[in-house]
Parts: structure tokens; C-alpha cells; sequence
């Protein structure tokens, strides 16, 4: 009888030790996801800064009635880039954001807030 108790605790035991690592893992891939979201939260609001600066510097080069031209646009996205890639290197290489896909989200964002068919960057 002793011995069918000991076998019990021991697989009692390794049940629970196997449910802890379980937990464990679960636990470290949550804080992931969670500094991850983080990161994204930092680096989205690094963009739209890098967005409102180089709109700010472009629009102070216009008077106060001009829209932003089609030919200003590409300077416009390399200046935001520019920004964001001094400001936020490692987020940009937490996710693995090349230089590419900087340009397509500045340009996205810009899109957003220029009226009119003048916000692609192509």
C-alpha cells in the first residue's frame, strides 16, 4: 500500500511540476505580447511625431493657403523616416522594419492627413 501511495505522490508531483512550467511558458509569452504592444504603442506614436514635424517643416516653407504639392510629398516621407529612425532604431529593428516598409508606414499615416490625391508618394 506504501508503495502505490509513494508512486502516486510522485506522479501528483510531476503533474504539478509540469503544470508549472506550463504556466511558466504561458506567463513569458504574455509578457511578451504585452512589451511587444508596448513597443507598437511607442513606436506608432513616434511615427505620427515624425509625421507632424516633417508636415510642420514642409508647411512653413508654403503660404498659409497652399496644399501640400505632389512633388513635396517624397521629401515629406523622407524627412519623417529620417526622424524615426534616429528616434526609435530599436523599435524599428524589434520588429524588423526596413527602410521600405519606414517609408510605406510614413506615407500611410500621411495619406491620413493630406486632403486630395496629393498624399501618394509614388
Amino acid at each position: 500500500m506504501q508503495a502505490l501511495l509513494d508512486a502516486l505522490l510522485q506522479l501528483a508531483a510531476s503533474g504539478v511540476l509540469a503544470l508549472g512550467g506550463y504556466a511558466i511558458a504561458r506567463l513569458a509569452a504574455w509578457l511578451k505580447l504585452r512589451e511587444d504592444s508596448e513597443v507598437r504603442a511607442y513606436l506608432n506614436a513616434a511615427l505620427e511625431r515624425a509625421v507632424d514635424l516633417a508636415l510642420a517643416e514642409a508647411k512653413g516653407r508654403l503660404p498659409s493657403y497652399a496644399r501640400l504639392a505632389h512633388s513635396e510629398v517624397n521629401g515629406v516621407v523622407e524627412r519623417a523616416a529620417e526622424y524615426a529612425r534616429a528616434a526609435v532604431p530599436d523599435a524599428l529593428a524589434r520588429f524588423k522594419i526596413d527602410s521600405d516598409g519606414l517609408r510605406e508606414r510614413v506615407s500611410a499615416r500621411l495619406a491620413a492627413r493630406t486632403p486630395g490625391p496629393t498624399h501618394a508618394a509614388g
